[in-house]
């Protein structure tokens, strides 16, 4: 059975070429934007499966979903045959869009089976620092 090894969501990644290996950078738990709405200039979806020796050559379907508070699910179906031992699977999304305070839900699901959720918590709109990982819409 296949077992997921993480499932990160970030404000960026860098895989390197040679050993694969990942690098997530500004891991996102919560966000404190200074006004509503707001746009996520890109978020990174990192998630690592491991399967056994008897799973090889089989296919499988990824479906990362994101539903920010109050808004439309927007989600990504990634098929794939299990070829190694070890998967890594990274999605950037561009422009998801958050018109309120709450909390943003990552979903994870292999083969229709939930496997994991990471959460923001998206702050009430508060004076302070631009997030340089948000965009702010014209009014």
């Amino acid at each position: 059975m296949p077992r997921l090894e993480y499932f990160l969501v970030s404000g960026g990644a860098a895989i390197d070429q040679i050993t694969g290996r990942i690098s997530a950078f500004d891991i996102l738990i919560e966000i404190r934007p200074v006004r509503l709405p707001v746009v996520f200039a890109r978020v990174v979806t990192i998630c690592s499966f491991s399967f056994e020796e008897d799973e090889m050559n089989s296919d499988c379907q990824l479906v990362t979903r994101i539903t920010p508070p109050g808004g439309q699910a927007a989600e990504n179906r990634t098929n794939f045959t299990i070829r190694d031992r070890h998967h890594n699977i990274v999605l950037n999304w561009v422009g998801v869009r958050i018109n309120q305070a709450g909390s943003v839900d990552f979903e994870l699901r292999l083969n229709e089976n939930v496997v994991a959720h990471h959460d923001i918590t998206v702050h009430a709109p508060q004076a302070g620092r631009i997030d340089g990982i948000l965009i702010y819409p014209q009014a």
